[in-house]
């Protein structure tokens, strides 16, 4: 079987953390298909673009694995998301048809969050493919999607061979949005990653890895760890990218609660730093 891809974001080198865990899902399948592809035309924030310095928007082809890589980083303009969305969707068609043309039609497409949809919509058109969803997009939970993105989804959902969510909570809440069957396939995990290490932090550390934001809440986590007895001299360690004025928010509490030696935010790691501290940790 031929298995292509198409996420809504994907990791670039302006951000090799972004949907690693496309790319893990794609590997998880690779040795039990014939060809897995990965088209991903993602969107780069100026932001991303001067914090990392990098101003080329040059296309990236990954082999690794039995599946390829087709990345190509596009340049996002502020305040202007619909055109956005229409020259990401433009250029998609173009690195699908490339790819099409090398390695023949897929036999199902599986199609990384609904927000991507209009490719595997257009795919489905042209050329008959069939096409799942994965719905990982925690904006349908937080109100964030717009009335197109709704629109979209709605289209992407009724015409999807399944639709899958991550957890039962978030099925369910997808399921009372759209009126549409939801399953739940869990994301895979590297089970290398929870390997039990040798080498231990001196004190009793816990962890927690995902980026700072309201949906992963923190602030519950730090709140939950304050209840603690000082005496056992535990730790908390925070790793994840930070998004908004969530830091200076949670700075404030861990300070409030007395914490300020206890808790440690670590920021963004790669998968590697991530593992070395997770088999430090305790919990």
């Amino acid at each position: 079987m031929h298995v292509l891809v198409i996420p809504s974001w994907y990791q670039t080198r302006f951000n090799m953390l972004s949907g690693v865990f496309f790319k893990d899902q794609a590997l998880a399948i690779s040795g039990q298909v014939k060809r897995v592809g990965i088209i991903a035309p993602v969107l780069i924030s100026i932001k991303d673009v001067l914090k990392t310095k990098i101003f080329s928007f040059r296309e990236e082809h990954i082999e690794t694995d039995n599946i390829k890589e087709y990345i190509q980083p596009i340049l996002a303009f502020p305040f202007f998301k619909t055109f956005n969305t229409a020259l990401q969707f433009r250029i998609g068609k173009k690195m699908l048809k490339r790819y099409i043309h090398e390695f023949g039609v897929p036999d199902v497409i599986h199609l990384q969050t609904s927000l991507a949809g209009e490719l595997a919509l257009w795919m489905n058109k042209q050329y008959k493919v069939p096409f799942i969803v994965t719905e990982h997009w925690s904006g349908f939970l937080q109100n964030k999607a717009s009335h197109a993105e709704l629109k979209l989804a709605r289209r992407v959902f009724s015409r999807s061979k399944h639709n899958i969510a991550v957890s039962e909570y978030f099925a369910q809440q997808l399921r009372n949005i759209f009126q549409e069957k939801f399953q739940v396939v869990p994301n895979s995990v590297e089970l290398d990653f929870f390997a039990i290490g040798t080498d231990k932090f001196s004190q009793f550390t816990f962890l927690q890895v995902g980026r700072l934001d309201k949906n992963k809440n923190q602030e519950m986590l730090i709140k939950a760890f304050s209840h603690f007895d000082p005496a056992y001299n535990m730790r908390l360690k925070i790793v994840g990218e930070v998004k908004g004025h969530i830091k200076n928010e949670l700075t404030k509490l861990i300070k409030s609660l007395g914490l300020i030696e206890k808790v440690e935010f670590c920021g963004p790691l790669n998968r590697e730093e991530v593992r070395g501290v997770m088999q430090k940790v305790i919990v």
